[in-house]
């Protein structure tokens, strides 16, 4: 789901963020809406458990996060500087892996309640920019 709430001028191009949730899975479309009221071109982006979407995080294809981030940015509202991923839980190592391999394209991260995972993809990460 994308929701750009375009109240203000026609001309007006927002930062994009991808929502994503923890390992609960299914689409959370509240942050993504609040998200969207002040300002974001939010991508609310279910990973687990929902449709075709796998049941377990050890089958995540990060490429699926990849595609996403270019679709959002190529959105004639979204500013092509970058957009931010806004994960939960499980979501942060998933975020922090895509964004040490799209790092032109991934330009921020807030992660909330980050888990022991996420270490791995620090590192990664860290890596990837020191290089």
């Amino acid at each position: 789901m994308l929701d750009i709430s375009c109240t203000q001028s026609v001309n007006v191009i927002f930062t994009g963020v991808i929502d994503l949730p923890g390992a609960a899975g299914g689409i959370v479309e509240f942050k993504a809406s609040l998200l969207a009221s002040y300002g974001f071109a939010t991508l609310a982006l279910a990973y687990l458990g929902y449709e075709d979407q796998p049941s377990s995080p050890s089958s995540i294809n990060l490429d699926y996060f990849e595609e996403a981030a270019n679709w959002l940015i190529s959105h004639s509202k979204v500013l092509l500087h970058g957009i931010g991923m806004h994960p939960i839980c499980d979501g942060s190592w998933i975020a922090l892996l895509t964004a040490s391999y799209q790092i032109a394209l991934i330009k921020a991260i807030v992660a909330i309640s980050y888990l022991l995972r996420t270490s791995i993809a620090l590192s990664c990460w860290f890596l990837e920019l020191m290089t």
